[in-house]
């Protein structure tokens, strides 16, 4: 995956910090949200990252 294009889609402009900042940030948010039900962030190939929320249907 080319990290420049989510970036420079994310943030509207091109951006001047390192591409390995956006996968840096994701697995420190990923760890983060391990304890959190029904929420989780799924890599899209070819796109970047997507919020995942679980329906409150499937919950229970």
């Amino acid at each position: 995956m080319d990290l420049r294009r989510p970036r420079g889609t994310c943030l509207g402009t091109a951006s001047t910090g390192r591409p390995q900042a956006i996968v840096s940030a994701v697995k420190r948010l990923r760890r983060r949200l391990e304890g959190v039900e029904g929420v989780g962030i799924e890599t899209v190939r070819g796109v970047g990252y997507r919020l995942v929320l679980a329906d409150r249907a499937e919950r229970g």
